[in-house]
């Protein structure tokens, strides 16, 4: 089992005995989870680092540059690391050499407090700012080019230019009507985004057009989560949501005593979710 310490370690323990494996120093403060995948850890941190430890070990791998704090889970993708920072930048990086193959900005203002959701070739996300983004994950841009849309973008601002430039990577971006704080969950070929202040909108994941969208008045507080045909919902009034993932019907709800910030896990026919009453809750389907 593996895990982070705010302050800055990342910690292995032995899956039944509990002893301690391994302990890596960061030495910045860690508010995002650790990814495992093919034997390395993925985290990024506050000193607007990305990392990959060796997972027997704890030996640092590779370490790569953002320009802002790192304060999501990255996805894996292939053979790429896709991470965001509140620098306003999606980043991916290859995951055994941490050598940067796309960056991708998302502009003045909209800034990424979420990390993404790959599905296939697309990587999901939203900003500050009000938008979903779509991008191909497997673009590649090179170092000059960032510059170069720079003074494209400014060349078409200027009226010099008759069309903007496309960025690399690019598939699609929609308004959504509210910041997106939360990383979309993806399923039925619909991608499941929180807005706020208590809104759940599906995009058609291919075109980003808008399937349905439900208004919950309550807020927000946790990331959704797809079990079956069903969208969960965790909110700061202690209610976890069900709401019918084709076309977004509140089908139930479940009330507990504190805000829940945890996404519901479903295993089986239950749902479990923690809730800030100190409590773990396991609910059990009924017909």
């Amino acid at each position: 089992m593996i895990f982070a310490v705010r302050p800055g370690r990342v910690v292995a323990l032995h899956r039944q005995r509990g002893a301690q494996r391994w302990e890596t120093s960061i030495n910045s403060p860690i508010v995002a989870s650790p990814i495992v995948v093919h034997g390395s850890v993925y985290i990024g941190a506050a000193n607007q680092q990305l990392y990959a430890l060796d997972a027997a070990t704890g030996q640092q791998r590779w370490a790569f540059a953002t320009q802002d704090w790192i304060v999501s889970a990255v996805a894996v993708a292939g053979d790429r690391v896709i991470v965001t920072s509140q620098d306003s930048r999606l980043y991916v990086v290859g995951a055994e050499t941490g050598r940067r193959r796309l960056l991708y900005e998302t502009g003045m203002g909209r800034h990424i407090g979420v990390g993404p959701a790959v599905a296939g070739e697309r990587a999901y996300f939203g900003t500050v700012g009000a938008r979903v983004w779509a991008i191909d994950w497997q673009a590649t841009t090179y170092p000059w080019e960032p510059a170069l849309l720079f003074w494209q973008t400014n060349l078409y601002l200027w009226g010099l230019r008759s069309t903007p430039p496309v960025q690399k990577g690019s598939v699609w971006s929609r308004p959504v009507g509210g910041d997106v704080r939360h990383t979309p969950a993806i399923a039925h070929n619909l991608v499941y985004v929180t807005a706020a202040p208590g809104q759940v909108v599906a995009l058609d994941a291919a075109t980003g057009t808008e399937r349905w969208r439900t208004d919950l008045r309550m807020v927000i507080t946790a990331a959704p989560t797809v079990a079956g045909t069903t969208v969960l919902i965790g909110t700061q009034d202690g209610v976890v949501c069900g709401l019918d993932a084709h076309t977004g019907v509140v089908l139930w709800d479940f009330k507990t005593a504190g805000t829940i910030t945890g996404s519901p896990i479903v295993a089986g026919d239950t749902m479990y979710v923690t809730s800030h009453d100190g409590t773990l809750y396991a609910v059990t389907r009924t017909q």
